[in-house]
């Protein structure tokens, strides 16, 4: 059952949840098309619009916010901290503010309105439905048009690669779901698990075909967390869980080698194989030249999202051509540290701590909600280390991570995490 409150809806307010589901599930079904940001953001907005109509109708609120002193205290240190060094220290006021709405405001808003809609019972299968048609439909795509970094300036239908191996990333939390039976009613529990499947199967094309090789050790991470968390505790199946665990590991390190050897061979000219060609990546020049950006200005920074901060990290690089291709750090937190000095990178993994640790309080719950955490430690290791050797921590990834966020802390919230104390 989902985490519903007690109390019924009447029925223009139930409306207006349902509405705002099904806002919220064409929002995400936009995934793999060209579409504005901010057309998705404006969905979740509507939705929100409307539990705040329904909570006027209800006269109590709907828009809840998620249970934890520690997770409270690093969003809303995220949301000021970002806004007041935007307005006081960026040297381009209006970039930073845009950017603060579309990549901290927007997910948070995200996040909540979803987490609402889940705790007043709304009925997930639309937004579940929409999330595994996009990722299907990105699969395709990505089979069609694969990527090909031998081709500079190629722009495939699904907007990029780095992108589609993220939300792909993100999308492999929820598969654990299926496996949810007190959530599912016994007659569609089959075709929930045969949809999962078809999912996970879309997600790994899509990895594959993309050819980012760090997902294949976020997918591994991942899963090892789900068999460690939902087996771990089951102390006559030690052995077994060791041995998956290492199965696990072992799949996705092999799919990371095998990644990297087709890499080096779409550059023939280079003479590399899959081995060298991780010696040789140009992410080492890049994270050095991001460090020495780092310490010329390591309290304020040069401003969120700005051309500022690129400048300043591109003026470091001595390999010629650098400056044209490599434009950000590619790590999330060195590109907090430029952008915002090094207190804006703790506050950023502070707030990936905090959500881990929101989760890790859930897991002691019942044995479905315990599924739903899971999900979410799995979601919040494989967005950062995703991010770790790039940077896709906005807009289109980072609205798709709050609305999972939201969901997930709802499906895994439960009586011995209302008193939460962090």
């Amino acid at each position: 059952m989902n985490p519903a409150n007690t109390a019924a809806l009447a029925p223009l307010s139930s409306l207006c949840v349902q509405i705002g589901v099904w806002c919220a599930a064409l929002s995400l079904l936009s995934a793999p098309f060209r579409s504005s940001a901010t057309v998705r953001a404006a969905l979740f907005v509507v939705a929100g619009l409307l539990l705040v109509l329904a909570s006027l109708r209800e006269r109590r609120s709907l828009l809840h916010i998620p249970q934890g002193r520690l997770l409270r205290f690093s969003v809303a240190t995220w949301i000021v901290f970002v806004l007041l060094h935007s307005l006081l220290v960026s040297p381009e006021l209006r970039a930073s503010i845009a950017s603060w709405r579309g990549d901290v405001l927007t997910p948070t808003i995200a996040a909540l309105v979803m987490y609402s809609l889940v705790r007043e019972g709304a009925k997930l299968t639309p937004i579940l439905g929409a999330l595994s048609i996009s990722m299907f439909i990105l699969a395709v795509m990505a089979v069609l048009d694969p990527a090909r970094p031998g081709i500079g300036g190629h722009e495939p239908a699904y907007v990029n690669v780095g992108w589609l191996s993220t939300w792909a990333v993100s999308l492999a939390a929820l598969v654990p779901l299926a496996w949810r039976e007190d959530a599912w009613a016994a007659q569609r529990s089959t075709i929930i698990k045969v949809g999962a499947f078809v999912a996970a199967l879309a997600i790994l094309i899509a990895v594959w075909q993309s050819g980012n090789r760090i997902s294949w050790l976020c997918l591994g991470g991942m899963f090892a967390i789900a068999v460690l968390m939902l087996r771990g505790d089951q102390q006559q199946h030690g052995r077994l869980t060791i041995v998956l665990v290492t199965i696990v590991i072992g799949v996705s390190a092999t799919a990371f080698f095998a990644a990297s050897e087709i890499r080096a061979r779409q550059f023939p000219a280079a003479q590399v194989d899959g081995v060298s060609i991780l010696r040789q990546d140009d992410r080492q020049e890049i994270w050095r030249a991001a460090l020495h950006t780092v310490a010329e200005k390591p309290v304020l920074g040069y401003g969120f999202r700005t051309a500022s901060a690129t400048d300043a990290l591109v003026a470091q690089y001595t390999t010629p051509g650098f400056a044209a291709v490599f434009r950000h750090a590619h790590n999330l937190v060195l590109n907090y540290a430029i952008q915002l000095g090094v207190p804006g990178a703790v506050i950023a993994l502070l707030l990936f701590f905090s959500l881990a640790h929101a989760f890790w309080i859930r897991r002691l719950g019942p044995s479905g909600v315990r599924v739903a955490a899971t999900c979410g430690l799995m979601l919040v290791f494989g967005v950062l280390l995703r991010n770790m050797t790039d940077d896709f921590f906005g807009r289109h990834a980072i609205l798709l991570f709050g609305a999972l966020l939201g969901m997930l802390l709802a499906l895994s919230q439960h009586e011995s995490s209302q008193s939460e104390q962090a």
